[in-house]
C-alpha cells in the first residue's frame, strides 16, 4: 500500500504495533502484558502479538494487503437536493468527494454543494461509487429504481436509502444484488415498517438494516423550530420547510 493510501487509523495501528514490539523487549519474560495494560487495550495487544489469536474487531493483521478508498477518490450520487440532500452534499464536498445530485427539474443557478445536478438517472448512475436516496415518497419517486434501472450502474455502487422505502421494491433490490449491479445496501426505510421477520432482506449478508433512525428529533429542537417559524408567520416572513400539496412534499 502506498504512503498516500495509509490513512488515519491504519497509520495509527501501525505505530501501535511497532511500539508494542519495543515495549515487549523491555519487559521481563514472565510479565503478562495485560497486568500493566488496561483491559480495553487487550485487543490491540493481541494485534501486536502474532502468537495470540486474531482480535475480535474489524482490523486484522493483513490490513496492509487491502485496498482502501478515501472520500476524495469517490463519486457519490445523492437523490434529492433539498435541505437534507444539500446538507449531506456539503459534508461530502468539504471532504473532497465528487457529489452529483438527482433533481426533478434543472436549477437555473445550480447549487454550490453539488458538482453537478442532473434530472435523468442515466446521467448519474454510471458514475457513482455510492448512491444515497433522500427523496420523499411521491407518485414520481415510487418505484424509481424498480426493474432493471440499476443495470446502468457501471461501478457497482453501494446503495444507501434514508429517504423512503418505496423508491425500490424488495424484489428488485435483491435482483440488483444477485445480478451484481450493486455491491450492497444500507437500508433505514422500507415499504412496510417495521420490516417483517419474513423479509428475505434479513438474510442477505451484504445488506445493513437499521430501524428508521437515520434522523431523530429532540423535543428542544422541535420547540425551537416551531417558535422560529411562528415568529416568521407573525412578521410575514417566508416560512421554513413549507409543504406543497401539489408536489406532495
Amino acid at each position: 500500500m502506498s504512503a498516500l493510501k495509509k490513512t488515519g487509523s491504519i497509520f495509527v495501528l501501525s505505530l501501535i504495533k511497532d511500539l508494542g514490539k519495543e515495549i515487549r523487549k523491555l519487559l521481563p519474560v514472565d510479565i503478562e502484558m495485560k497486568t500493566i495494560i488496561p483491559v480495553g487495550m487487550e485487543p490491540l495487544i493481541q494485534f501486536m502479538d502474532p502468537q495470540k489469536p486474531e482480535p475480535p474487531f474489524a482490523v486484522t493483521r493483513d490490513f496492509h494487503n487491502h485496498e482502501y478508498r478515501i472520500l476524495s477518490e469517490l463519486t457519490i450520487g445523492i437523490f434529492g437536493a433539498g435541505n437534507l440532500g444539500s446538507t449531506v452534499a456539503k459534508f461530502l464536498k468539504q471532504r473532497g468527494a465528487t457529489v452529483l445530485g438527482l433533481v426533478r427539474s434543472a436549477h437555473k443557478t445550480g447549487k454550490p454543494e453539488f458538482d453537478k445536478l442532473v434530472t435523468d438517472l442515466s446521467e448519474i448512475l454510471p458514475d457513482c461509487d455510492y448512491i444515497c436516496n433522500l427523496l420523499p415518497s411521491t407518485p414520481h419517486t415510487k418505484g424509481l429504481l424498480n426493474g432493471e434501472v440499476l443495470k446502468m450502474c457501471q461501478k457497482k455502487p453501494f446503495f444507501i436509502n434514508v429517504g423512503r422505502g418505496d423508491v425500490i421494491s424488495e424484489e428488485d433490490l435483491i435482483h440488483a444484488l444477485n445480478q451484481g449491479w450493486i455491491l450492497g445496501a444500507a437500508l433505514d426505510v422500507f415499504i412496510e415498517e417495521p420490516l417483517p421477520t419474513s423479509s428475505p432482506l434479513w438474510n442477505r449478508p451484504e445488506i445493513i438494516i437499521t430501524p428508521h433512525v437515520g434522523s431523530l428529533s429532540k423535543a428542544e429542537g422541535v420547540a425551537k423550530f416551531f417558535f422560529e417559524n411562528y415568529q416568521r408567520f407573525m412578521t410575514g416572513k417566508e416560512l421554513m420547510c413549507k409543504f406543497s400539496w401539489t408536489r406532495r412534499y
